[in-house]
């Protein structure tokens, strides 16, 4: 009987999982703590709701006076899997859709185990690590991180299938020895990690794949062009499945404030961050939410992984197999690239490759840990393996006393030299509980490996000087009980040991918190009188001093502070009652409305109030409160025309006493263009906004421009329409820094401004054909079975 069949472990993972997680599967409650309530739910639900209503969501007029939305990474729009929870109820289905890739990723590990070293315990104990350590289970604060890290292994896995002359059978032994169903698979599974939408993670993944590759390349006894013919056609392919995401992101990044240098590093590893692999509380903090952080770094909340499988890990280096050292070598470079400045060489990675300075936290090279270190692992249960009983105890025995003292000269360390917020009594606990669990797994570790069960506790026994005679045996059984309750208890230390390490590291709260109404319902309770502003009917604007109070809150009670940021539309918490707001959380911004924004938020601004009224601003932070608001009836219509035109290159900033309703200052437009440098009346009608299109009739008595306070962004476009004489330039002009205008003729016209992603369209009808041609080579490799060979 094998007990790591893949059957099995499979359903063992999935019960572990479910009974983890029961809270947020079966119960009500919902995982909301920091970027999981504030962006990832909200910015789930824009994409389910857009779905819903026959859209696709290509832009977000909400948030930072409107950005593009599909091209940000990690709104996963064309992510297939993203299907989960746009089909099901929200929020339970984010949560769901994280804990669905927790399972594929550690079946995906153990399948890669089984690839690289053996089948059995060794894969589930790699399957298990993977899932179960304080890295990936800090990935749960994005979900979008959690997909590509379950995809993780597949792509490494069946990578390394499209590179075999005669491939294992993948998926179905009716695509045995079929190279191009290997490649297309190949293709596939790292086009959906690339949609995921996390950069870091897909540079690791293929970091290791390359030196894998090299390594390959030199190793091979097979012609060295047909492996980079089948490594080239896993890249062209990939690179045609993900030109519907990559190709309008590349669009967005050259007009985003996401420039080379455009902020300095942030969250790097702690000098003496390693410590923390060991002992989760090591100079560690406890926020006001009673979550738990490194000093200094606050990026992921965990960077443990533990005794047990960094003593495996580090048997497995020294295993004499290249693969392992590569993964080791790779762990070993991610946790020095982390530690950012401090360790040298991020430096010198970032003066070699300037852009990679768009990526600000050196911690995400910690990711790459997870990965390697659970089949580093597993080739150490097979250092162990090739021990003869005796020498595996005092292997093991050995590797714990090193270990315990290492954790011992830490403890210590941490107590003579402790940092501000360092909390001994829990630090104290927390590490003594890590030590007990190590000499647990040494102990029980040793069951684990016997030819005969019985055998192997009479050796444990002779240690103790007891003796096993008489110990009952049934005939047939063998090792069978004993070492099946050894893997089974191993198991469970290695979850309990990562479900335990911090406290509150993934809290849950009941999933009503994040009803639709709940906003707009307070608000009508307060105020009778309320107007709900919506796309091309107001904004919101949360005043400076109320931002800097939501984004550093000090209330204790994290399902209070949640309320209070839900009620002040913090974050993008405003996409889940579509109020449109000046700032938010789009990564990446329009530079220009960046600029404005800052600006704003400055604290320092003298126009501030003729800016709101601009942006058409109807609801701001109250004085006296941070979750309560206040009307403005001052706000300017979203749209308005007839301003006296003042021409400039590109502008950067405008005079503090400039005056909205008078003037308007644009982008040196075609000289072809005749426009009124005086102001001229316009009056407008038959107005329709929606998120991707605003029409409208308007009559001038001059040719002119109707201003709109929405982000300029090049994707943006105007038709005109029963108009007898349109302006020669037909396009959206840059206005007032960052803003939208479009020229009208003299007399009436009919506008049609509406959002033309001409890089999606372009990227959509690559992806689409590629995809196509994909589906045509696997149908083609399931109906060709070639023989395999004798």
């Amino acid at each position: 009987m094998n007990m790591c069949s893949p059957k099995r472990f499979a359903l063992l993972l999935a019960f572990v999982l479910a009974a983890v997680f029961f809270s947020v599967l079966f119960n009500g409650q919902t995982f909301y703590y920091r970027d999981f309530g504030v962006l990832a739910i909200p910015t789930a639900t824009y994409h389910r709701d857009s779905i819903w209503h026959g859209e696709i969501p290509l832009w977000n007029p909400y948030s930072n006076c409107g950005a593009p939305f599909l091209a940000q990474w990690g709104t996963m729009v064309c992510y297939p899997l993203s299907l989960l929870y746009v089909l099901l109820p929200m929020p339970w289905s984010l949560n769901f859709f994280c804990i669905a890739h927790l399972w594929l990723g550690g079946m995906g590990m153990f399948f890669l185990v089984r690839r690289w070293i053996s089948g059995g315990w060794p894969a589930g104990l790699g399957g298990i690590a993977f899932v179960f350590n304080g890295i990936t289970q800090a990935s749960l604060t994005w979900p979008n991180y959690t997909a590509a890290l379950g995809l993780f292994p597949w792509v490494v896995l069946c990578v390394e299938r499209a590179w075999e002359p005669k491939t294992a059978p993948v998926f179905t032994n009716r695509l045995r020895n079929n190279r191009a169903a290997a490649v297309v698979i190949a293709a596939a599974l790292s086009a959906m990690q690339i949609l995921t939408g996390v950069p870091e993670l897909c540079f690791l993944t293929w970091a290791l794949l390359a030196s894998l590759w090299v390594w390959r390349l030199t190793k091979s006894e097979e012609r060295a062009s047909a492996l980079i013919w089948r490594q080239s056609a896993v890249v062209l392919i990939t690179a045609g499945l993900v030109a519907v995401q990559i190709l309008p992101f590349i669009e967005l990044l050259q007009h985003s404030q996401r420039t080379p240098g455009f902020a300095g590093e942030k969250w790097a590893l702690p000098p003496w961050g390693w410590a923390n692999l060991l002992l989760p509380r090591f100079h560690t903090f406890k926020t006001y939410e009673g979550t738990v952080f490194q000093f200094g770094q606050e990026f992921l909340s965990s960077t443990y992984v533990g005794a047990p499988i960094l003593i495996l890990s580090l048997l497995g280096f020294a295993r004499r197999d290249p693969r392992a050292r590569i993964a080791g070598g790779l762990a070993l470079l991610g946790a020095i690239l982390a530690l950012g400045s401090a360790g040298r060489l991020y430096a010198l990675l970032n003066y070699a490759f300037p852009f990679l300075a768009i990526a600000r936290y050196p911690v995400k090279f910690l990711f790459i840990l997870p990965l390697t270190l659970p089949l580093l692992a597993a080739n150490g249960i097979l250092v162990l393996e090739q021990l003869d009983p005796r020498n595996r105890r005092r292997v093991i025995l050995g590797s714990a006393l090193v270990f315990t003292l290492i954790m011992g000269g830490l403890f210590w360390f941490n107590y003579a030299y402790p940092l501000p917020y360092d909390w001994w009594p829990d630090i104290k606990t927390n590490s003594i509980i890590r030590w007990i669990i190590l000499i647990a797994f040494a102990v029980v570790l040793p069951f684990a490996f016997t030819e005969s069960g019985a055998s192997e506790l009479r050796g444990a026994l002779d240690i103790l000087n007891v003796s096993s005679e008489g110990t009952p045996q049934r005939p047939g059984m063998g090792a069978l009980p004993w070492r099946t309750a050894a893997i089974v208890v191993l198991f469970l230390l290695i979850t309990f040991d990562a479900q335990t390490h911090l406290p509150r590291q993934n809290p849950t709260t009941n999933v009503s918190l994040f009803a639709p109404d709940f906003w707009e319902q307070a608000q009508r309770k307060s105020n009778l009188n309320f107007q709900k502003p919506d796309a091309g009917r107001g904004r919101a604007f949360i005043t400076p001093g109320a931002e800097e109070h939501l984004l550093r809150s000090v209330v204790g009670d994290a399902e209070k502070d949640l309320i209070g940021k839900r009620l002040a539309l913090w974050s993008h918490l405003n996409l889940l009652d579509r109020v449109p707001k000046v700032n938010g959380s789009s990564t990446l911004q329009v530079r220009e409305q960046a600029v404005v924004q800052k600006a704003l938020y400055s604290g320092t601004n003298e126009n501030l109030s003729a800016w709101l009224d601009f942006l058409n601003v109807t609801l701001e932070t109250a004085s006296n409160s941070v979750v309560e608001w206040q009307p403005r009836p001052t706000a300017m219509p979203f749209l308005t025309g007839g301003q006296a035109v003042e021409l400039a290159g590109k502008p950067t900033n405008l005079p503090s006493n400039f005056n909205f309703g008078t003037r308007v200052l644009l982008a040196s437009p075609s000289p072809a263009l005749q426009l009124s440098e005086r102001g001229t009346e316009v009056q407008f009608s038959e107005i329709n906004i929606t998120p991707h299109e605003i029409t409208f009739a308007a009559d001038a008595e001059a040719p002119t421009v109707v201003v709109i306070p929405q982000a300029w962004y090049p994707a943006w476009r105007v038709e005109y329409r029963g108009t007898a004489a349109p302006p020669p330039a037909q396009q959206v002009l840059r206005a007032n820094i960052a803003f939208q205008a479009v020229p009208i003729p003299k007399g009436h016209s009919v506008l049609r401004v509406f959002y033309r992603d001409r890089f999606f369209l372009l990227g959509a009808s690559i992806s689409v054909s590629v995809l196509l041609l994909s589906m045509g080579a696997l149908a083609l490799g399931l109906r060709t079975e070639v023989p395999a060979p004798q």
